[in-house]
């Protein structure tokens, strides 16, 4: 059993190549949550076909359900983590350590002392004390090195020694190893220690006392740089570039507040719905002028000291000042009628509002006497008449400032637009990071409009204040582009791979039904995709030729737009026939 990590961005083709080089034939994929490899029915199906050729089974692992769902559709095998699939394959600690004529050490992680004691009884090594704070992988390395160095071999045996490791690979670490110095309890050996790859000679006497030494030992290395000139330079790199073309279709989707996660067979995704509401109100100065045509107005006493019978004032019936000031009732008026006491009359009496003949300031009199004129000439006149105790007042002529129409029209605009602004700054604030608002499905409502005073009422400045209701519907972009992807599946045949990149989607307006909360979309969508290009036919093809048969190779691949040939270095003229120095890289 084999576990493959898999990266965010990790293509299709990479996973498909690391399977190749794998011998085992159980493997686990691990992948992330938004994994590339998880976005398309397509890349399971391409998985499946190359495992089944492979011979291999699959365990896709990942927490990303949507990832899963698709996994399973394309028959293969899904879990949550790898604790379902029921395999340990928990990670190594400690470097596996195998030793060339000696015993392997236990691949499961041992104590530290059980590692130098292993080697201590395999290699009959004189151990010295040595002590290091550095972290358990290292720090077995090198406390191999502190014992292997000074060492005692037995006579003849040097052990070849190979380290593995997650954080080390075996070269760099053997290197590591070779050069660290030698610490004992109370030195440090400054001389770098070896490790003897091969059996234990005498030591060699110096080339210039055995001539003919010197010259094969030139010749092989003449040799050997031949070969490596041969073997290890020559390269390939090919740079292809695959056919693309445009895959068009539309679909309907309907969000609900009612569903918490996508519907592929209704072809449905959630909404939710963001309910705001705003109250804006600022002081406004008034702009409206009126000409006042105001009549003073005013309370008098009329009193009846004429009979004990009532006297009925009918509306408009005139008072006469003093000074010669006309004014009338507004109303009918009963006058209650006199009472006699003790052989006299005693006047009964009642409030009156009077208002001024004709408007100005000169009817604002001050306490006065009135007559009744229309009772002159008869002997009620002088039973009947009326007092003021206050001043007449509000008689006016002059031009002032009043709330005109255009100035609560001009107020009603701007607040206005100033609650839309500020709900739709609440609505960004209080909207969560996973969700955006669904184009054109914002609602704003006036719900109260008011003007202090109001209309035609005389004032400097006046208060206007608007209430709304703002209502949004807001989606998760990633259910939409899921439930899209799963459409395209169905879209495109299994020789091409979609270009997630290029994908466009445009919608018309919305059709919402705010009651019942949901809405329904109508897109267009549009993505771009690839043929599918097999690297390991092409490598297989193109090894040995000729840049000239390469070339006419590729121009007959009806899924090869455009290709790229380089050789390195500039002498070589065929492909290597070894595959590995043979490198293609699909854009």
């Amino acid at each position: 059993m084999k576990t493959l990590y898999l990266e965010l961005d990790e293509e299709i083709t990479s996973v498909i190549d690391k399977l190749t080089q794998i011998e085992d034939d159980e493997v686990i994929l691990v992948a992330p949550i938004g994994a590339q490899l998880l976005s398309s029915l397509v890349n399971f199906k391409l998985l499946k076909r190359e495992a089944d050729n492979l011979g291999k089974n699959i365990v896709i692992v990942t927490a990303d359900e949507l990832g899963r769902q698709l996994a399973v559709r394309a028959n293969l095998t899904a879990k949550k983590n790898i604790e379902e699939t029921g395999f340990d394959n928990g990670p190594e600690i400690f470097p596996n350590i195998v030793l060339s004529g000696v015993k392997t050490l236990p691949k499961e992680e041992p104590e530290e002392k059980d590692i130098l004691d292993a080697l201590v009884e395999e290699l009959d090594l004189d151990i010295r004390e040595v002590s290091f704070k550095e972290p358990k992988t290292e720090l077995a390395a090198k406390k191999m090195v502190d014992i292997i160095g000074p060492a005692k071999r037995r006579s003849g045996f040097s052990p070849r020694l190979f380290l593995k490791s997650k954080e080390f690979g075996a070269g760099k670490l053997l290197k590591k190893i070779i050069r660290s110095p030698l610490k004992t309890g109370t030195e440090t050996i400054s001389k770098e220690p070896t490790i003897d790859l091969g059996p234990v000679q005498e030591r060699a006497r110096p080339l210039l006392k055995r001539p003919y030494l010197l010259f094969v030992f030139i010749g092989l290395s003449l040799l050997m740089a031949g070969l490596v000139v041969y073997l290890i330079l020559p390269r390939a790199e090919i740079l292809i570039s695959p056919k693309t073309e445009t895959v068009s279709f539309e679909l309907s989707v309907k969000g609900s507040k009612n569903i918490s996660k996508i519907d592929p067979v209704l072809n449905k995704i959630p909404v939710q719905l963001i309910r705001i509401e705003k109250t804006v109100e600022r002081d406004f100065k008034a702009t409206g002028e009126k000409q006042l045509n105001e009549k003073a107005r005013g309370i008098i006493t009329v009193y009846n000291e004429y009979s004990s019978s009532p006297q009925t004032l009918v509306a408009t019936t005139r008072f006469l000042a003093e000074n010669g000031k006309l004014f009338r009732i507004n109303k009918t008026v009963v006058v209650p009628g006199a009472k006699v006491e003790e052989g006299k009359i005693a006047a009964s009496a009642i409030d009156i509002e009077v208002e001024a003949d004709q408007p100005g300031e000169e009817y604002n009199i001050g306490p006065a006497k009135f007559t009744i004129p229309g009772l002159q000439g008869t002997v009620k006149y002088a039973g009947f008449y009326g007092r003021s105790k206050a001043p007449m007042t509000n008689g006016s002529k002059e031009l002032v400032k009043v709330v005109s129409a255009k100035d609560l029209e001009k107020a009603e605009e701007l607040l206005t637009e100033e609650a839309k602004t500020s709900i739709q700054q609440a609505l960004q604030e209080q909207m969560p990071s996973d969700l955006k608002l669904i184009e054109g499905a914002l609602l704003e409502k006036i719900t109260e409009k008011s003007s202090s005073p109001g209309l035609e009422a005389k004032a400097e400045r006046f208060v206007f204040k608007v209430n709304i209701v703002g209502q949004a519907l807001l989606f998760n972009e990633a259910h939409l582009k899921d439930l899209v992807n799963l459409n395209l599946a169905a879209e495109i045949s299994q020789d091409k791979i979609p270009l997630s990149q290029t994908q466009q989607i445009v919608w018309d307006k919305p059709i919402i039904d705010w009651d019942k909360t949901e809405v329904n979309l109508n897109l267009d969508i549009q993505e771009q995709t690839a043929w599918q290009i097999n690297i390991d036919d092409l490598i297989e093809n193109l090894a040995g030729k000729s840049e000239i048969e390469v070339r006419k190779y590729l121009a007959n691949q009806p899924e090869i737009k455009e290709a790229k040939v380089a050789f390195r270095p500039f002498w070589v003229k065929r492909v290597p026939k070894e595959k590995s120095k043979i490198k293609i890289t699909v854009e």
